[in-house]
């Protein structure tokens, strides 16, 4: 089985150790797009030479135009397999461990913090650094996809929600929806459209 990266958010984090996160939301990448009756997505393994468009692999297989053929024949291109090992990054920073916050003296050993533990936002943002650049070594979130789907995004239940880590609260369906429409928009923006992008859903569990 594989080992692949995924980058958490601080909520995200904050979920996994509450034990809420019990799903997680990838945008595709690249997105699929059809060219009636062909379906152009990147292959798993490399094609023919004379397959090979733009570096994507064209299959002449016809499908239905419903959601659900789509993401039935999405699967077999997903780069995740249950089985495969998340590491899950997330902002963070080093930082002496004298100078910490909340952290006890460590003869001057640099210690790494974590975002989604200064809850109350006592360091400035400016000071944690992405997900992208976190080291192997720092990652101290491990996940283990049990299960893997395709998804347009704007057609999760509430229940996918939740399970994304959303805490519902007091909130009823359509405002938790909205909440999570919100959050992904923040993150994503144009570059993976609610009303259209298409996502892996990944069952996870503790790796």
């Amino acid at each position: 089985m594989a080992e692949r990266i995924v980058y958490l958010t601080g909520q995200q984090a904050q979920a996994w150790f509450d034990g809420r996160l019990l799903v997680l939301f990838v945008p595709m990448r690249p997105q699929p797009t059809r060219e009636a009756p062909w379906l152009i997505y990147r292959a798993k393994k490399p094609a023919r030479h004379d397959d090979i468009r733009g570096g994507y692999s064209v299959y002449s297989e016809f499908i239905t135009n419903s959601e659900q053929s789509m993401a039935g024949f999405l699967v077999g291109a997903s780069p995740f397999t249950p089985g495969d090992t998340l590491l899950g990054k997330e902002q963070w920073m080093m930082e002496d461990a004298d100078q910490a916050w909340d952290v006890p003296h460590n003869n001057h050993k640099e210690i790494v913090l974590y975002r989604a533990d200064d809850a109350l936002d006592v360091l400035s943002s400016t000071l944690w650094h992405s997900p992208i650049t976190m080291p192997r070594e720092a990652v101290r979130i491990h996940m283990v996809v049990r299960s893997v789907k395709a998804v347009q995004i704007r057609l999760v239940s509430t229940d996918d929600v939740i399970a994304a880590g959303i805490e519902r609260g007091d909130l009823n369906d359509v405002a938790t929806r909205y909440l999570f429409q919100c959050k992904w928009k923040d993150r994503y923006g144009s570059r993976y459209p609610w009303n259209s992008a298409w996502a892996w859903k990944l069952g996870v569990l503790l790796g």
